[in-house]
């Protein structure tokens, strides 16, 4: 037997086909929780934030060229100063940013609006 994987993907309202992106995976994965831990382990790992014990904070670096993706610079712009992780990443769950990638998800039909929003609920 053979088994074959393919890229997730979806389609778009004009038919063109378009890949998750890392968070909206996290998203399905795990919900807003899971969207704020890979973004700062992912800000971590790029060195554009410090992690120490149970606080984080954003360098210097992360302002001159904020990243790319939104739910990262919202992270960046959460924690200027030494701020308590748990902190941070509840701000970041109930951020515009996330809830925008749980409205899409939800559009493209990969999760229920009700489980998108109790998700965010329960883990808070």
């Amino acid at each position: 037997m053979r088994m074959y994987f393919k890229r997730a993907t979806t389609t778009t309202t004009a038919g063109d086909r378009k890949a998750l992106g890392l968070y909206d995976v996290a998203h399905l994965a795990g919900g807003p929780r899971r969207v704020a831990e890979c973004a700062v382990t992912a800000l971590a790992e790029r060195e554009l934030v410090r992690l120490r014990a149970t606080r984080i904070r954003a360098v210097d670096a992360a302002y001159e060229e904020l990243p790319e993706r939104l739910v990262e610079r919202a992270l960046v712009t959460a924690c200027p100063n030494s701020r308590s992780t748990a902190s941070v990443c509840a701000e970041l769950r109930e951020s515009p940013e996330v809830a925008e990638i749980g409205d899409r998800l939800a559009d493209l039909g990969l999760v229920t609006r009700a489980r998108s929003d109790a998700m965010s609920r329960r883990r808070s």
